[in-house]
């Protein structure tokens, strides 16, 4: 099977965040900025100082590419378009062009092509953001499960195709996994910031953690669990 790689689907850079734990970064920041932080489509974090780039960048990733100090999740999906629009376009244009030729001249059924695009959390959030064409409000509501297949089909344009296995606020992919398990990551990922917000104390579990959550499938702000 060919494998190519990109730069373009490089994780999301979180600046002078980089490294340090989100329960230390709210305390420092509050967790109402590092939510905007993580969550937000046009607020990168603090960048990172020049030397600390130099230093902890990896060269592989950036090889012959401008090296960001800090990225929104808008400059990510940014970086990302060409590949999208370009370089993935084409070479599924190709293979389902291959395809069709083979299937003509063996009488067969032309067997549609399947790609896999592998990257990290934030980036696929970027990725999910353009292809289902999401709003600003409804950017911050994706929650994309580990290790999970998101699954597109495409129309002959190569335009996603609307699915009844969508859930919101997806409408046209769908995670091919148990529902359940889909929920239970997607609740973990929203709770994985312990949090105090407007100084109002959050419920405390018994392991004496704090908990964060979206407030509904229309809000886009997060509060704590009360």
């Amino acid at each position: 099977m060919p494998l190519s790689y990109t730069w373009r689907l490089n994780e999301r850079h979180y600046g002078a965040l980089t490294g340090r734990n989100k329960r230390d970064c709210s305390q420092e920041y509050g967790l109402a900025q590092v939510q905007r932080w993580r969550r937000s489509v046009n607020e990168p974090p603090p960048p990172m100082d020049a030397g600390a780039a130099a230093a902890l960048l990896d060269e592989r990733a950036y090889r012959d590419v401008p090296k960001p100090l800090a990225e929104s999740l808008d400059q990510c999906a940014e970086r990302l378009r060409p590949f999208l629009e370009v370089e993935l376009t084409a070479a599924m244009r190709k293979a389902v062009d291959e395809c069709g030729f083979v299937a003509e001249q063996e009488g067969l059924p032309v067997e549609v092509p399947t790609f896999v695009v592998s990257a990290s959390e934030n980036v696929l959030r970027a990725l999910v953001r353009e292809l289902e064409e999401l709003s600003d409000d409804e950017t911050p509501l994706i929650d994309v499960p580990h290790a999970t297949p998101l699954v597109y089909r495409l129309d002959s344009a190569l335009r996603p195709l609307p699915s009844a296995l969508a859930k919101s606020p997806l409408r046209k992919g769908w995670y091919m996994a148990d529902p359940e398990r889909i929920a239970a990551s997607q609740k973990s990922i929203r709770e994985e910031v312990d949090c105090r917000l407007n100084d109002v104390p959050c419920k405390v579990d018994e392991e004496d953690e704090e908990t964060c959550f979206v407030n509904s499938a229309a809000s886009t702000e997060w509060a704590c669990g009360l």
